[in-house]
């Protein structure tokens, strides 16, 4: 499982003059950059593979959650608050029952 990001050129470089296919190559280049940093970022901050990972941290107890970063503790904030919606939803659908049982 992962995601799927799409980097569309802003210029097109078919028929453009040498110049301008450069800058714009450069400029693709340059935004596939930005969101590899931004993906590596929030991989090495919420990872729970990364042992180092601020989330890691939080999870092995090492780090205790009101002293991890704002950002962290927001996060976490949402990720119980979807818990808290679906929850219901969660309990109606048993994807472990056969086709003819319900769930309780």
């Amino acid at each position: 499982m992962g995601t799927v990001v799409s980097v569309r050129p802003g210029t097109s470089s078919v028929g453009a003059e040498p110049d301008a296919a450069a800058s714009a190559s450069h400029d693709d280049r340059a935004a596939v950059d930005m969101v590899v940093e931004v993906f590596d970022r929030w991989e090495r901050r919420f990872s729970l593979f990364d042992p180092r990972s601020e989330l890691s941290r939080v999870a092995s107890g090492e780090l205790l959650l009101p002293e991890a970063s704002a950002e962290l503790r927001d996060a976490y904030a949402l990720a119980l608050a979807w818990r808290d919606r679906t929850e219901e939803a969660s309990r109606r659908i048993d994807p472990t029952a056969s086709s003819t049982s319900t769930a309780s």
